[in-house]
């Protein structure tokens, strides 16, 4: 069906950085390389499975989205997320539904998660490896709760800075509640519980 793609070009990411946009954005233009030669089309080639590997493949392989994707689309719908009509489509494009797409909180977790599957196979590729989506989805993970206390710290260094000031600073109640994050008035921030629950069950560090 038809796609929001106004929508789709002008999103924004709260969290992102330029650098964990640009495998998805590549995706979005159709310019990701993949494994599949002019020579050999049909290439049996994917990583993950027998099939033939392609931008399309990497939303739709069974594996990728067992061990990755899944994992991936249950952290965005705990932390909120309205579970999206179409998966493939959702994973290719972060599209909801034909007249939204993901929001600017959430679409770090999207961005990130492009990114570091893209890494995994392109690392397994050159040391010529098995393809770890384990180590994958922690780094996705890891990464995340990396930008989300940078974002938080940001917030509270700027009420820190302004602390002698004849009026203190708080921050407003409009930025207090970023889905993913929220703050109280002078900065001290929690990040979503189900963020931690899953670091928890992957071994990762789980402290706040």
């Amino acid at each position: 069906g038809d796609l929001p793609w106004s929508k789709i070009w002008k999103r924004k990411s709260l969290f992102a950085t330029p650098r964990d946009k640009f495998t998805a954005v590549k995706l979005l233009y159709r310019n990701l390389y993949v494994a599949r030669t002019h020579e050999d089309p049909n290439e049996r080639s994917c990583l993950a499975c027998d099939d033939v590997e392609s931008m399309l493949h990497l939303a739709e392989c069974d594996v990728l989205r067992q061990e990755f994707w899944n994992p991936i689309l249950k952290l965005l719908q705990d932390t909120g997320m309205k579970p999206p009509r179409d998966i493939t489509t959702f994973i290719v494009t972060g599209t909801i539904d034909p007249d939204s797409t993901i929001s600017k909180y959430h679409s770090v977790i999207w961005y990130l998660a492009w990114r570091c599957l893209y890494a995994a196979i392109v690392k397994a590729r050159i040391h010529d490896e098995t393809l770890n989506l384990d180590k994958a989805l922690k780094r996705a993970i890891a990464m995340l709760i990396g930008r989300l206390r940078a974002y938080g710290k940001r917030w509270k260094d700027w009420v820190h800075a302004g602390i002698h000031h004849k009026q203190p600073r708080i921050i407003p109640m409009k930025h207090r509640n970023k889905k993913l994050l929220t703050q109280d008035d002078i900065g001290n921030y929690e990040i979503h519980g189900a963020i931690w629950k899953l670091a928890t069950d992957l071994g990762l560090r789980s402290e706040n």
